[in-house]
Order: C-alpha cells, then structure tokens, then sequence
C-alpha cells in the first residue's frame, strides 16, 4: 500500500505544481494515475490556492483525493500539500518562481479503514515567458522510501486575466498521472 500512498503523492503535487501561479489564485482539477503492477483506475479531484503575502513570497495548499478500486478493494487516498514561494520579474515580459512543498498522503483501504501514511518533500521552478504561457518543472523526493524521485511537468495557458488551463503530467519509476484543471486569479 505504501508503494501506491506514495504514488498517488505525485499527483497531489502535481496539483500543487500547475497551481503555482504568479498571482494569487484558486484551482480546480481533475487527476488521473496508473500504477505499474497494479490493476485499477484512480482517478478523482483536486483544490488548491496560492495567496500573495507580497509582491515577492506566497502560500501554496492543495488538497486532493483520489478513489479506485484495488484487488476487489476500495481504496481511498487523500493528500495535502503545503508550500513557500518566491517570485520575480526577470525582464519585462518575463517572470518566475520557485517553491518548496511538504506533502502529507494518506490511504485507507476497504470498510475497516486499514490506514498508511507517508510524507514527500517537493520543489519546483514556474517560467513564464509571455503573458499567455506558462511552463514549469518540479521535483518529488519520497524520503522516507526507496523510490525514485517524481518529475512533475505543468503548463499553463491564459484564456483571459482571470482565468487560466492548467496541465500537468507526472513521471515516475512506477507509476505515471496528469491533472487537467482551471484557475481563478484575483
């Protein structure tokens, strides 16, 4: 069970990735995962929220939770995540940030609630290099496990000064996830 806690951490933090925005700003999304050697489908919804504490630092949260059903068995995985930023204009047209995330992710299998959790550590660079696009890497390391560390890539696209698509894809040693979603920034 562990191995999938920890899996499903990459897309909880995918959320927090595509959610980095370069203002403050609300996210939805929808998440998918799969697991190698382990049948089933997860899939379900995630929430986040960055908020400005000035022009340079904010605080990042994003909540997610995923369902599926394993080996004949529900399984639920729930995950928060936490971060600190920094952002700045390196040219006029040009802006960036980089971020530091702490996630917590727990599963409970089946009606008597058999429960694991793990904690990762994660951070991640956003570039944003014209105001319709942005583009951003970030990076997952599952410290108290032996697996490898998760490559999480996001992109963002501006449909206007409100609102924004994200989209992010997660690679990992055994298991690979997306998230597509929208922002609100105000």
């Amino acid at each position: 069970m562990k191995k999938i806690i920890i899996a499903a951490s990459s897309i909880a933090l995918s959320v927090m990735w595509s959610n980095q925005a370069l203002a403050s700003s609300i996210s939805a999304g929808y998440q998918s995962m799969s697991i190698s050697g382990v049948s089933g489908s997860f899939s379900g919804f995630g929430f986040g929220g960055n908020l400005d504490l000035n022009d340079n630092i904010f605080l990042g949260f994003s909540t997610s939770g995923v369902n599926a059903t394993v080996s004949g068995e529900k399984l639920k995985l729930t995950s928060n995540t936490y971060s600190i930023g920094y952002k700045a204009a390196l040219s006029d047209n040009v802006e960036a940030s980089v971020a530091l995330g702490r996630l917590s992710s727990t599963g409970a299998v089946g009606s008597y609630a058999h429960t694991q959790s793990t904690t990762v550590y994660g951070a991640s660079l956003a570039v944003r290099p014209s105001d319709k696009v942005e583009l951003g890497i970030g990076f997952v390391d599952a410290t108290d496990s032996s697996y490898n560390i998760d490559t999480v890539f996001t992109a963002t696209y501006t449909l206007n000064e409100q609102i924004d698509l994200t989209a992010a894809l997660s690679n990992a040693s055994d298991s690979d996830s997306y998230t597509l979603g929208v922002r609100y920034n105000f």
